[in-house]
Protein backbone atom coordinates (compact mmCIF):
# COMPACT_ATOMS: atom_id res chain seq x y z
CA UNK A 1 0.00 0.00 0.00
CA UNK A 2 1.48 3.61 -0.74
CA UNK A 3 2.08 6.23 1.65
CA UNK A 4 -0.64 8.31 3.23
CA UNK A 5 -0.06 11.01 1.20
CA UNK A 6 0.01 10.81 -2.58
CA UNK A 7 2.27 13.10 -4.45
CA UNK A 8 0.46 15.05 -7.10
CA UNK A 9 2.72 16.39 -9.74
CA UNK A 10 1.78 19.54 -11.52
CA UNK A 11 3.43 19.77 -14.89
CA UNK A 12 4.35 23.07 -16.72
CA UNK A 13 6.17 22.30 -20.06
CA UNK A 14 9.91 22.56 -20.31
CA UNK A 15 10.26 22.86 -16.68
CA UNK A 16 12.05 19.65 -15.48
CA UNK A 17 8.37 17.24 -15.61
CA UNK A 18 10.39 14.54 -18.09
CA UNK A 19 12.79 14.42 -14.98
CA UNK A 20 10.48 14.49 -12.28
CA UNK A 21 8.20 11.85 -14.27
CA UNK A 22 11.35 9.15 -15.41
CA UNK A 23 12.82 9.99 -12.07
CA UNK A 24 10.24 8.92 -10.03
CA UNK A 25 9.66 6.09 -12.04
CA UNK A 26 13.34 4.80 -11.30
CA UNK A 27 12.91 5.40 -7.54
CA UNK A 28 9.24 3.42 -7.70
CA UNK A 29 10.78 0.41 -8.82
CA UNK A 30 13.62 0.69 -6.07
CA UNK A 31 10.45 0.97 -3.76
CA UNK A 32 8.61 -2.22 -4.98
CA UNK A 33 12.07 -3.92 -4.96
CA UNK A 34 12.10 -2.68 -0.93
CA UNK A 35 8.57 -3.05 -0.08
CA UNK A 36 7.32 -5.87 -1.85
CA UNK A 37 9.51 -9.14 -1.94
CA UNK A 38 6.97 -11.20 -1.58
CA UNK A 39 5.02 -10.40 -3.44
CA UNK A 40 5.90 -11.52 -7.16
CA UNK A 41 3.13 -10.54 -9.08
CA UNK A 42 2.99 -6.74 -8.67
CA UNK A 43 4.36 -4.83 -10.94
CA UNK A 44 4.70 -0.94 -12.28
CA UNK A 45 1.89 0.28 -14.58
CA UNK A 46 1.28 3.53 -16.16
CA UNK A 47 -2.50 5.02 -16.45
CA UNK A 48 -3.31 7.69 -19.21
CA UNK A 49 -6.18 9.37 -18.62
CA UNK A 50 -8.09 10.57 -21.86
CA UNK A 51 -10.58 13.10 -22.37
CA UNK A 52 -13.04 11.20 -24.69
CA UNK A 53 -11.56 11.69 -28.26
CA UNK A 54 -8.67 14.00 -27.64
CA UNK A 55 -5.11 12.83 -28.15
CA UNK A 56 -3.28 14.24 -25.47
CA UNK A 57 -2.39 13.38 -22.21
CA UNK A 58 -4.78 15.04 -19.16
CA UNK A 59 -3.44 12.91 -16.31
CA UNK A 60 -0.36 10.24 -15.63
CA UNK A 61 -1.07 7.70 -12.79
CA UNK A 62 1.78 5.44 -11.69
CA UNK A 63 0.43 2.58 -9.26
CA UNK A 64 2.22 -0.50 -8.31
CA UNK A 65 -0.89 -3.08 -8.61
CA UNK A 66 -1.54 -6.92 -9.32
CA UNK A 67 -1.55 -6.71 -13.80
CA UNK A 68 -5.21 -8.96 -13.36
CA UNK A 69 -6.98 -5.48 -12.88
CA UNK A 70 -6.39 -4.63 -16.21
CA UNK A 71 -8.93 -7.70 -17.69
CA UNK A 72 -11.26 -4.51 -16.67
CA UNK A 73 -13.28 -3.38 -20.07
CA UNK A 74 -12.31 -0.01 -19.01
CA UNK A 75 -8.42 -0.35 -19.64
CA UNK A 76 -6.89 -0.45 -23.21
CA UNK A 77 -3.56 -1.28 -23.58
CA UNK A 78 -1.52 1.68 -24.98
CA UNK A 79 1.10 0.79 -28.35
CA UNK A 80 3.91 2.71 -26.39
CA UNK A 81 4.13 0.13 -23.75
CA UNK A 82 2.73 -3.20 -22.20
CA UNK A 83 3.04 -1.60 -19.10
CA UNK A 84 0.60 1.54 -20.14
CA UNK A 85 -2.47 1.12 -19.97
CA UNK A 86 -5.10 3.96 -21.16
CA UNK A 87 -8.71 5.07 -19.68
CA UNK A 88 -11.08 7.40 -20.19
CA UNK A 89 -11.50 10.21 -18.03
CA UNK A 90 -15.41 9.35 -18.19
CA UNK A 91 -14.68 5.72 -16.39
CA UNK A 92 -12.57 7.98 -13.52
CA UNK A 93 -14.81 6.67 -10.82
CA UNK A 94 -14.38 3.00 -11.44
CA UNK A 95 -10.68 3.23 -11.86
CA UNK A 96 -10.10 4.39 -8.61
CA UNK A 97 -12.27 2.07 -7.17
CA UNK A 98 -9.64 -0.69 -8.38
CA UNK A 99 -6.45 1.24 -7.89
CA UNK A 100 -6.86 3.78 -5.16
CA UNK A 101 -4.95 1.60 -2.84
CA UNK A 102 -2.16 1.49 -4.99
CA UNK A 103 -1.01 5.01 -6.57
CA UNK A 104 2.25 6.43 -6.00
CA UNK A 105 2.19 9.31 -8.25
CA UNK A 106 -0.32 11.58 -10.19
CA UNK A 107 1.18 13.66 -13.24
CA UNK A 108 -1.03 16.23 -14.18
CA UNK A 109 -0.19 17.41 -17.64
CA UNK A 110 -0.63 20.75 -19.25
CA UNK A 111 -3.47 19.68 -20.47
CA UNK A 112 -5.14 18.42 -17.26
CA UNK A 113 -4.93 21.64 -15.14
CA UNK A 114 -8.21 22.63 -16.00
CA UNK A 115 -9.68 19.33 -14.82
CA UNK A 116 -7.58 18.52 -11.86
CA UNK A 117 -10.72 18.90 -9.19
CA UNK A 118 -11.86 15.82 -10.63
CA UNK A 119 -8.50 13.89 -9.55
CA UNK A 120 -9.02 15.62 -6.02
CA UNK A 121 -12.90 14.68 -5.93
CA UNK A 122 -12.03 11.24 -5.95
CA UNK A 123 -8.99 11.44 -3.54
CA UNK A 124 -11.23 12.88 -1.08
CA UNK A 125 -13.86 10.37 -1.75
CA UNK A 126 -11.12 7.87 -0.94
CA UNK A 127 -9.58 10.00 2.54
CA UNK A 128 -6.38 10.09 0.54
CA UNK A 129 -4.81 12.76 1.70
CA UNK A 130 -2.42 15.02 -0.93
CA UNK A 131 1.05 17.04 -1.37
CA UNK A 132 0.92 18.93 -4.63
CA UNK A 133 3.99 19.73 -6.68
CA UNK A 134 5.45 22.12 -9.21
CA UNK A 135 8.86 22.94 -10.89
CA UNK A 136 8.96 26.50 -12.38
CA UNK A 137 11.31 27.97 -14.34
CA UNK A 138 11.78 32.17 -15.35
CA UNK A 139 9.51 32.55 -17.56
CA UNK A 140 12.02 33.85 -20.58
CA UNK A 141 14.01 30.92 -20.42
CA UNK A 142 11.06 28.67 -20.41
CA UNK A 143 9.83 30.63 -23.58
CA UNK A 144 13.18 30.73 -25.22
CA UNK A 145 13.48 26.68 -24.25
CA UNK A 146 10.14 25.83 -25.72
CA UNK A 147 10.67 27.86 -28.91
CA UNK A 148 14.09 25.72 -29.68
CA UNK A 149 11.94 22.89 -29.13
CA UNK A 150 8.92 23.32 -31.18
CA UNK A 151 11.51 23.98 -34.26
CA UNK A 152 13.62 20.67 -33.87
CA UNK A 153 13.00 17.60 -34.40
CA UNK A 154 12.51 16.39 -31.04
CA UNK A 155 8.94 18.04 -31.40
CA UNK A 156 8.08 16.12 -34.44
CA UNK A 157 4.86 14.22 -32.55
CA UNK A 158 3.55 17.44 -31.13
CA UNK A 159 0.61 19.07 -32.74
CA UNK A 160 2.37 22.55 -31.92
CA UNK A 161 5.60 21.54 -33.71
CA UNK A 162 7.00 24.41 -36.60
CA UNK A 163 7.71 22.12 -39.33
CA UNK A 164 6.99 25.34 -41.92
CA UNK A 165 8.10 28.89 -41.47
CA UNK A 166 8.39 29.14 -37.89
CA UNK A 167 8.11 32.65 -36.22
CA UNK A 168 10.96 34.34 -35.16
CA UNK A 169 11.53 34.25 -31.68
CA UNK A 170 10.89 37.94 -31.26
CA UNK A 171 7.12 36.90 -32.62
CA UNK A 172 7.06 33.78 -30.32
CA UNK A 173 8.30 35.70 -27.43
CA UNK A 174 5.73 38.47 -27.62
CA UNK A 175 2.65 35.97 -27.94
CA UNK A 176 3.44 34.23 -24.41
CA UNK A 177 1.01 34.62 -21.76
CA UNK A 178 0.52 34.33 -18.09
CA UNK A 179 0.19 30.66 -18.46
CA UNK A 180 0.63 29.67 -14.70
CA UNK A 181 -2.22 31.77 -13.56
CA UNK A 182 -4.29 31.16 -16.67
CA UNK A 183 -4.13 27.60 -16.45
CA UNK A 184 -4.18 26.96 -12.06
CA UNK A 185 -7.24 29.77 -12.10
CA UNK A 186 -9.53 28.72 -15.57
CA UNK A 187 -11.33 26.12 -13.91
CA UNK A 188 -12.99 28.27 -12.08
CA UNK A 189 -13.33 31.16 -14.65
CA UNK A 190 -12.32 32.33 -18.36
CA UNK A 191 -10.10 35.52 -17.29
CA UNK A 192 -9.32 37.62 -20.54
CA UNK A 193 -7.32 40.16 -18.35
CA UNK A 194 -5.08 39.20 -15.56
CA UNK A 195 -5.21 41.61 -12.55
CA UNK A 196 -3.50 41.48 -9.47
CA UNK A 197 -6.45 39.95 -7.60
CA UNK A 198 -6.20 36.57 -9.91
CA UNK A 199 -2.99 36.25 -9.17
CA UNK A 200 -3.63 36.88 -5.39
CA UNK A 201 -5.95 34.13 -5.85
CA UNK A 202 -3.38 31.33 -7.47
CA UNK A 203 -0.79 32.23 -4.78
CA UNK A 204 -3.99 31.44 -2.22
CA UNK A 205 -4.20 28.08 -3.78
CA UNK A 206 -0.49 27.11 -4.38
CA UNK A 207 0.49 28.55 -0.94
CA UNK A 208 0.84 25.19 0.45
CA UNK A 209 2.53 23.23 -2.38
CA UNK A 210 5.76 22.06 -2.78
CA UNK A 211 7.19 25.00 -5.09
CA UNK A 212 10.62 25.47 -6.18
CA UNK A 213 13.10 26.28 -9.54
CA UNK A 214 13.87 23.83 -11.89
CA UNK A 215 17.93 24.29 -10.65
CA UNK A 216 16.53 22.49 -7.52
CA UNK A 217 14.11 19.80 -8.88
CA UNK A 218 15.68 17.06 -7.11
CA UNK A 219 14.17 18.53 -3.57
CA UNK A 220 10.75 17.67 -4.97
CA UNK A 221 11.94 13.67 -6.10
CA UNK A 222 13.44 13.75 -2.37
CA UNK A 223 10.13 15.21 -0.74
CA UNK A 224 8.24 12.96 -2.25
CA UNK A 225 10.31 9.57 -1.52
CA UNK A 226 11.46 10.43 2.17
CA UNK A 227 7.46 10.16 2.28
CA UNK A 228 7.99 6.81 1.41
CA UNK A 229 10.57 6.20 3.48
CA UNK A 230 12.79 4.82 0.57
CA UNK A 231 16.24 3.26 1.74
CA UNK A 232 19.68 5.05 1.17
CA UNK A 233 17.45 7.82 -0.45
CA UNK A 234 20.50 9.96 -0.81
CA UNK A 235 23.07 7.45 -2.72
CA UNK A 236 19.36 6.75 -5.14
CA UNK A 237 19.48 10.34 -5.97
CA UNK A 238 22.86 10.32 -7.36
CA UNK A 239 22.93 6.72 -8.93
CA UNK A 240 22.52 7.38 -12.69
CA UNK A 241 19.84 5.26 -14.49
CA UNK A 242 19.80 4.50 -17.97
CA UNK A 243 16.09 4.87 -18.66
CA UNK A 244 15.70 8.56 -16.74
CA UNK A 245 15.24 11.27 -19.13
CA UNK A 246 15.58 15.31 -19.03
CA UNK A 247 14.32 15.86 -22.52
CA UNK A 248 16.64 18.38 -22.67
CA UNK A 249 17.20 20.67 -26.05
CA UNK A 250 20.30 22.09 -26.81
CA UNK A 251 20.53 25.69 -27.91
CA UNK A 252 21.90 28.68 -28.06
CA UNK A 253 21.25 30.70 -25.51
CA UNK A 254 19.86 34.50 -26.85
CA UNK A 255 20.48 36.89 -23.84
CA UNK A 256 17.44 39.12 -22.71
CA UNK A 257 19.20 42.04 -23.35
CA UNK A 258 19.99 41.38 -26.97
CA UNK A 259 16.17 41.20 -28.02
CA UNK A 260 14.84 44.66 -29.59
CA UNK A 261 13.02 47.40 -27.25
CA UNK A 262 9.52 46.56 -28.31
CA UNK A 263 10.11 42.48 -28.18
CA UNK A 264 11.32 42.91 -24.72
CA UNK A 265 8.65 45.48 -23.61
CA UNK A 266 5.63 43.15 -24.77
CA UNK A 267 6.71 40.11 -23.07
CA UNK A 268 7.38 41.75 -19.98
CA UNK A 269 3.69 43.37 -20.23
CA UNK A 270 2.47 40.00 -20.99
CA UNK A 271 4.29 37.63 -18.66
CA UNK A 272 3.71 40.05 -15.68
CA UNK A 273 2.15 37.60 -13.32
CA UNK A 274 3.72 34.91 -14.33
CA UNK A 275 7.21 36.15 -13.48
CA UNK A 276 5.74 37.60 -10.16
CA UNK A 277 4.71 34.53 -9.60
CA UNK A 278 7.99 32.84 -10.56
CA UNK A 279 9.77 35.50 -8.01
CA UNK A 280 7.43 34.85 -4.91
CA UNK A 281 8.04 31.20 -5.05
CA UNK A 282 11.60 31.22 -5.65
Amino acid sequence: MMANNCPIYYHIPKCGGTYIYSKSHALIKELKKQNFTDNSNLGIFFIDIFNGSHKNILFRILVIQNPQIFDSNIFHISSKSKKTYNVNINDLKNLFQIIHNNIYLIVISSEGFLHDYIIKEYLIEYNIQSTSYMSVRNPYDRALSMYQYLISDNSKHELTHYNINPPSFSNFLINQKNWIIQNILSQKTLITNIRHEHWLETIDICKDWFICDISNIDNIIYSIFSNYKLNDLDQKLQKKYTWVNKNETNYDYIPFTRLKDQARLRFLNKTRWDREFYAYFT
